[in-house]
């Protein structure tokens, strides 16, 4: 068996993702003995033997629904968080109405990303439009923000809970960059384990993450992740976010169904 938890993934704080595992195993015992902090997520999602792993909303509405049962999502404690749903973020090196980007240089972490790349698209030229300027796939939020930063892009679409993080880590590259608009509002990061998971693990599993998301006596480790609560949730509640992306996802080289 394998759990995984990867898209917040820095190793300044391995130790409190860490203190989440051991407080969720304590309350499901049978449960992997470590959290895997390393690996492709992707990959991850795929794995066999799989308990748990964290994907993001494009892909898991698109490409997974044979694969996956939806676990729920983390309750981010960030301004940009309205319970378990929050927006990406528009940042440039100076303020620029959104309309003046078009054209403009992107840094994208990824074109299967719905904060990176689908929710960039819908925050400067709207649902079903196709980017105007060059654009760069930069490989991770981290890098979209240096790229913006250096002056090598001029705009970047970046995770809310991940921007959070990198103000912490890339203080040098954030301080330079202003937020200019943001994403729609969609649900957090998706939690997933494997289609056949029997009904009473799923459960068991949901409940011992709603309860460590909350247990005081690891809250330094949620302070330092961001994590507010958690809530159980379904495929379904995903399927939405097919609404924000281009019409012709093949054509921008994000995974169409």
């Amino acid at each position: 068996m394998t759990a995984s938890i990867l898209y917040y993934r820095f190793p300044d704080v391995d130790w409190a993702y860490r203190d989440l595992w051991r407080a969720t195993r304590r309350r499901a015992p049978w449960l992997p003995e470590s959290l895997a902090l390393d690996g492709d997520p992707d990959a991850r999602c795929r794995e066999p033997g799989l308990v748990l792993a964290q994907t993001c909303g494009w892909p898991l509405a698109t490409d997974y629904r044979e694969s996956v049962r939806v676990v729920g999502s983390f309750v981010p404690a960030i301004p940009e968080a309205a319970g378990a749903s929050y927006h990406a973020l528009v940042v440039a090196r100076r303020p620029t109405p959104l309309r003046d980007l078009r054209g403009s240089r992107a840094a994208v972490n990824a074109f299967h990303s719905l904060s990176g790349w689908v929710s960039l698209l819908w925050a400067v030229h709207g649902p079903g439009a196709a980017w105007e300027g060059p654009v760069r796939e930069s490989g991770s939020h981290r890098e979209s923000v240096r790229l913006v930063a250096d002056g090598a892009a001029d705009v970047a679409c970046i995770d809310a809970v991940t921007w959070r993080h990198l103000l912490r880590c890339e203080p040098d590259a954030t301080s330079r960059l202003t937020i200019v608009g943001h994403g729609p509002r969609v649900p957090t990061l998706p939690l997933v384990t494997r289609r056949d998971v029997p009904a009473r693990d799923l459960a068991e599993l949901r409940r011992a993450l709603t309860e460590a998301a909350v247990d005081p006596s690891i809250a330094a480790a949620r302070e330092a992740l961001f994590i507010a609560g958690f809530v159980a949730r379904e495929y379904e509640d995903y399927l939405p976010v097919r609404d924000v992306a281009p019409s012709d996802a093949r054509t921008l080289g994000l995974r169409a169904s």
